[in-house]
């Protein structure tokens, strides 16, 4: 069984030697070899290769974002140079890494364990698990989310949403320019964003700060806030006392 993979890795050097590393293995096809995630997202989507070769520390999109966005998800190696902690993770869930710098052997036994992965038609279950810890331990606030609208996908700037609102397992993100419905739950997205911009005011809503235009005092305790695009939105109690911390 011939393997098709895709190699995604911003660094030149870094997709380098994964192709050379490769070129010992007559089983695996190198269809793309990509330094932009953004173009890696459609080609991935459209490929739709067996092997995903995926860095994790990337700009525009990390490798756990791009993951999380593909519509087709092939078993994946991650090349990393993550701390421990994260290598613990990978070993806890079973799932293959490459921690840089990495030589030939080490290469072997990742592509080993993902050949018998993609044979056998099998996705760990767990990596959706991986993910949201990782994504949780990741001290970088979020800055550009990437999101699907129509045939393409786009990125939208964090600074530039107005509030988030949670709708069960998806969150609504909510621009000037009209809103994108992506699929991840309220309390990782608040994990990944600026914590000094961002507040969440009610179980289901995080609003930017910065879109706050007026504040008026509300029933219970509670604050109506209205944004810049008029959209009026009403605090939890706990919520009320973050904006009264933060901005009051």
């Amino acid at each position: 069984m011939t393997l098709r993979c895709i190699i995604v890795d911003d660094e030149p050097l870094g997709r380098q030697v994964i192709e050379e590393y490769l070129g010992h293995h007559n089983d695996v096809e190198i269809i793309a070899s990509l330094g932009d995630p953004t173009i890696a997202l459609q080609s991935i989507d459209e490929e739709k290769p067996d092997l995903l070769f995926l860095d994790i520390q990337m700009p525009e999109l990390t490798g756990f974002d791009l993951l999380k966005s593909l519509q087709h998800r092939p078993v994946t190696i991650f090349s990393t140079a993550y701390d421990h902690y994260a290598i613990q993770a990978f070993d806890e869930n079973a799932v293959d890494y490459l921690l840089k710098p990495f030589d030939q052997e080490r290469f072997d036994k990742a592509l080993e364990k993902a050949r018998q992965a993609a044979t056998e038609a099998q996705s760990d279950p767990r990596m959706d698990q991986l993910l949201n810890y990782l994504e949780q331990k990741t001290t970088a606030p979020l800055h550009r989310i990437a999101v699907r609208k129509d045939d393409h996908l786009r990125l939208i700037r964090t600074e530039d949403v107005l509030w988030f609102e949670a709708l069960e397992d998806y969150v609504k993100i909510h621009t000037a320019e009209g809103g994108y419905l992506i699929s991840q739950r309220m309390g990782e997205m608040a994990n990944r964003l600026d914590s000094g911009r961002f507040v969440r005011i009610h179980r289901s809503i995080i609003v930017n700060l910065d879109a706050v235009k007026e504040v008026h005092p509300w029933s219970s305790g509670r604050f109506l806030l209205i944004l810049s695009d008029k959209t009026e939105l009403e605090t939890s109690k706990s919520g009320a006392k973050l904006i009264r911390d933060m901005m009051l």
